[in-house]
């Protein structure tokens, strides 16, 4: 019998077909909505805590006590005295890129996702456009392998900006996910927009573009780290490496204060140290953050991809939306997101990365993902100007600031944006890409 996705996302907890009931057809003032909010508050706490302790468990096979992985050499030996035996690891320079890596995965499209609506800029005349960051993986899609390894376990992906597309977010009015106190800043930032949109004779219509991060981005949500650990239990390392993992993950200092937030980390290969990955319990740091540097010091480092016998190439392809492969930092319009006059709305997530979500309709794509310039052609030089004389990327600089200020962040879809949009598409098509 296939498996659906509804079974597939039951059993890593992730509970796609959950008991959220859709909008009430008239909409709640807001003060209704937050006594629902924190009506529901201690159901949907309860119900994280045990989608959370079901990831978990999935990510534990193993009797830690009784399997010591004790065989095999240790990492030092391995690297240096056996370099020709790197498992499926594939070397690849920055001069001569492998023309495997990056492509050696297997996954399976579950389905539950709405088919991409063509989106015309012109239709959206009148309205405000404002971006938010948002990582670059997937949606409703079953992990396999990486670099030619059978994960012990599936890796189902439940990010990316096909969270708006899924069907079951559609039919509840919701756009995406964040931690509370982002989801409150989104939400502010949206009746800003507005505000500023109906001052300018606009029509209140708040237009959410997901804008694509740099590379690393999505380490902060769980699928990396699920299929991390995912690679580590099929190698089975030995003592040795895991020693000296654990260390440098303790040993991280947070360049802004110096301190060692994960110095209580228990360990990759206990119970305990993987509870603090997916709960941030009895850690300093948030979870969040000790997933980036889990990340960072397994598929961050040649050395381990060597040893654990996988390319980090692969591992960030397969968790990959594969409308977005390819794309670079500050690239919009795969996703179009409308938030009308009556503004968003946040409720408590089952998403198992972030606690909140917040409300929004599913526009489709306009086919195109265009650097951030192209549709914002008033504001992007005003903050490029703003920068100007300030260290760094300047390009970086000004996307950060229409990501995060309070106001002034807006664009006016007017005839400017509407022609330069198309000015733009031109010059690609004449340039043959």
């Amino acid at each position: 019998m296939a498996l659906t996705l509804a079974d597939a996302l039951r059993q890593t907890g992730y509970a796609q077909d959950g008991q959220l009931q859709a909008p009430a057809p008239t909409q709640p003032n807001l003060s209704t909505m937050a006594g629902d909010y924190f009506a529901q508050l201690p159901e949907k706490t309860v119900q994280n805590a045990i989608n959370t302790n079901n990831i978990v468990q999935n990510a534990m096979p193993y009797n830690f006590e009784a399997h010591q992985f004790e065989h095999g050499p240790t990492f030092n030996e391995f690297v240096t005295q056996m370099p020709n035996f790197m498992g499926s690891y594939l070397k690849s320079p920055p001069a001569m890129p492998h023309p495997e890596v990056g492509t050696r995965f297997e996954r399976e499209f579950l389905g539950g996702l709405a088919e991409k609506t063509p989106q015309k800029i012109e239709d959206l005349k009148g309205s405000s456009l404002m971006v938010m960051p948002w990582d670059s993986t997937s949606r409703n899609y079953a992990v396999k392998s990486i670099s030619g390894e059978a994960l012990p376990r599936d890796v189902i992906t439940h990010g990316g900006q096909d969270y708006a597309r899924d069907l079951g977010h559609i039919e509840q009015n919701i756009a995406g996910a964040s931690n509370l106190g982002i989801a409150k800043r989104i939400q502010s930032r949206d009746a800003q927009a507005r505000a500023e949109n109906l001052a300018a004779g606009g029509t209140g219509d708040v237009i959410h573009l997901p804008i694509t991060m740099g590379e690393g981005g999505e380490n902060f949500s769980i699928m990396p780290t699920e299929a991390m650990l995912g690679i580590i239990d099929a190698r089975e390392p030995s003592k040795k490496f895991v020693k000296e993992l654990d260390a440098s993950i303790r040993a991280y200092k947070d360049p802004q204060t110096g301190k060692t937030p994960f110095s209580d980390f228990a360990g990759v290969n206990n119970e305990a140290g993987r509870m603090q990955l997916y709960s941030g319990e009895g850690i300093k740091g948030t979870a969040g953050d000790l997933r980036k540097v889990f990340i960072n010091r397994t598929a961050g480092l040649k050395g381990r991809q060597e040893y654990l016998g996988f390319n980090a190439e692969d591992l960030a392809a397969a968790l990959r939306d594969p409308a977005l492969e390819g794309v670079p930092k500050g690239y919009v319009g795969n996703t179009v997101i409308k938030v009308g006059p009556e503004g968003m709305h946040l409720k408590p997530s089952q998403n198992p990365t972030y606690t909140t979500n917040f409300t929004g309709q599913y526009m489709g794509s306009l086919g195109n993902n265009v650097p951030i310039e192209t549709l914002f052609p008033k504001m992007f030089p005003k903050y490029q100007q703003a920068y100007a004389h300030q260290k760094g990327d300047l390009r970086n600089m000004a996307i950060g600031g229409l990501q995060t200020k309070k106001d002034n962040f807006s664009e006016l879809v007017d005839q400017q944006v509407i022609d330069n949009y198309y000015k733009y598409l031109e010059q690609l098509g004449k340039s043959g890409l």
